[in-house]
């Protein structure tokens, strides 16, 4: 394993510790949108527990109503802006379906967890503001191939 990768799950590991109090605040906080869902009677696991299981893996992700799937991802955006003061400008519903994708896509993001799969995910729509240069933050986080081609398909597109 790089060393690199291994440093950032001690880091990650260490930050889900403490994440407890974070996601119970979220839960507090959290806009419901459906206020007809919010009265269903669901039986989902506790915001907190739910926040805790996607911060060590996403195995459980496609068995999520898709209000909890937005729920998870808007305290995931706003955990990195309130705690890496970084801005993603991108929705919550956005992020929902492009997660949807990349674990249909992409097997192994299912033992990864929610932050950093976010993360990867703004970082290739170039979306993750934290002042960084985005083709730098792109090379640093996906490598220089995969931030190449990433490159490569914004300048097909039109969006590079």
């Amino acid at each position: 394993m790089d060393t690199r990768w291994a440093a950032r799950g001690l880091f990650l590991g260490m930050c889900f510790l403490s994440m407890g109090a974070f996601w119970d605040k979220a839960a507090q906080t959290a806009p419901i949108q459906d206020q007809q869902a919010a009265n269903q009677t669901v039986s989902v696991p506790a915001f907190s527990d739910m926040m805790n299981q996607l911060s060590q893996n996403l195995q459980g992700w496609s068995a999520l109503p898709p209000d909890s799937k937005k729920r998870a991802v808007e305290a995931v955006i706003s955990l990195y802006k309130n705690r890496d003061n970084t801005a993603i400008l991108n929705g919550a519903d956005f992020y929902v379906q492009k997660l949807d994708e990349a674990l249909a896509a992409n097997a192994p993001f299912m033992n990864a967890d929610i932050l950093t799969v976010v993360k990867i995910l703004a970082v290739m729509e170039y979306d993750f503001y934290n002042g960084q240069n985005k083709d730098e933050l792109a090379k640093e986080l996906l490598g220089e191939g995969m931030a190449q081609a990433i490159r490569a398909q914004r300048q097909l597109t039109g969006q590079g």
